[in-house]
């Protein structure tokens, strides 16, 4: 019966079991190769995932003569003689008046659920909420539309119990 041997390393109990063969010896290179390779590969991913997050981070940046720029666009548009699709190029945020307060409101969310508008911004006239909407489009901002407005939800979750 071939002996097993024991013995405790830092805490940990180790099994010996006598000479390795060619063949173990093999194997034990095989799977150290396998390990390097990955390792390189988590290397050369994280290398690739800190340039992304890089380029990401610069193309978020808005410089303050672009917004400047947009700030004096906005100004000069005649919002109220735009129609129809060349409104939405100007500004695709929906722009309401809330009847409760008179104040306009420019909606962050369009629901996914029931297509409500929530998440808004007021401003006291709706020149100052389409001169903020048009900023925010010619920078390449969208409504967000991948989320339930709280009341849909609510109601979503009541017709489910």
């Amino acid at each position: 019966m071939n002996q097993k041997k024991r013995e405790e390393k830092n805490g940990i109990l180790l099994k010996r079991f006598g000479p390795i063969g060619l063949c173990q010896v093999q194997e034990v290179e095989e799977l150290q190769k396998e390990l390097s390779e990955a390792e390189c590969k988590i290397k050369l991913l994280q290398s690739e995932q800190e340039e992304l997050q890089r380029k990401n981070r610069k193309a978020h940046e808005v410089s303050t003569d672009k917004i400047k720029r947009l700030l004096l666009q906005a100004k000069e548009t005649d919002f109220e003689k735009l129609e129809g699709e060349e409104l939405f190029k100007a500004c695709c945020f929906p722009v309401n008046e809330n009847p409760e307060t008179g104040k306009w409101c420019v909606s962050m969310n369009i629901c996914s659920m029931g297509g409500c508008e929530f998440n808004d911004y007021e401003f006291a006239a709706r020149r100052d909420a389409f001169e903020f909407g048009y900023i925010l489009t010619q920078l390449g901002a969208k409504p967000e539309m991948g989320s339930a407005c709280p009341d849909c939800y609510a109601e979503y979750i009541k017709e489910c119990i």
